[in-house]
């Protein structure tokens, strides 16, 4: 297990899961840089970077625990119903949902409720009524991207822009990916920095309102 920045645990994780791993970018470029100690940690920045912006771990799909206390969500209720939005995106499915829920020998217990969520992170408890505003809400689920192509290919670009952009090359293509470096990089912007056109393609995967 290990605990998030996000305020969520992954359960069967012991570190955070690699979007794009060392032998799937040495694959897409052809083994270019296969001999550049540099690709490992530029991996992870750029990485990190991108989690950062969409504020959550985005992929591979990972089995999630949710924590909640109630005096610190901002929830709508419709009727007896109660209405949340989850700091992920991309639910696969919701294993359980316990409100009033206390933890004895690292194991929660609690009242179950009826729920529906939405692919992006939309939570609806049926008919459920907190003990008070200390109550917490605890969530499994399962979530994250399943189809990575567009986060592996934008990783591997930004990455391609650190291990050439700092010798001034523009553009160049190998394995089947074709990486153009823009003109702001190679004057010195950071490297991990996201562009417009990254923000506009992430933009799909980014949560965009808090608990």
């Amino acid at each position: 297990m290990i605990k998030t920045n996000w305020g969520y645990d992954l359960l069967d994780a012991q570190s955070l899961p690699e979007i794009l791993t060392v032998a799937e970018f040495n694959t897409m470029t052809a083994n270019k840089y296969a001999l550049d100690s540099r690709v490992s940690s530029a991996l992870q920045s750029v990485t990190a970077s991108i989690r950062n912006y969409c504020g959550w771990h985005i992929a591979n799909s990972q089995k999630c625990e949710l924590v909640l206390n109630a005096q610190d969500l901002q929830i709508t209720r419709k009727f007896s119903d109660l209405l949340i939005q989850l700091p992920f995106r991309y639910i696969s499915s919701v294993e359980s949902v316990l409100i009033n829920a206390t933890k004895t020998d690292n194991i929660w217990s609690g009242d179950t409720v009826e729920f529906d969520s939405t692919y992006n992170g939309k939570l609806t408890l049926y008919d459920a009524y907190l003990d008070s505003r200390k109550s917490k809400i605890v969530i499994i689920a399962y979530v994250g991207v399943t189809d990575t192509d567009a986060l592996k290919g934008l990783i591997a670009n930004k990455v391609g822009h650190i291990l050439s952009g700092t010798y001034g090359v523009q553009s160049e293509s190998a394995g089947g990916l074709s990486i153009s470096y823009s003109s702001s990089f190679v004057n010195g912007a950071k490297p991990t920095s996201l562009m417009t056109d990254d923000k506009e393609l992430l933009n799909s995967y980014k949560v965009t309102q808090l608990l």
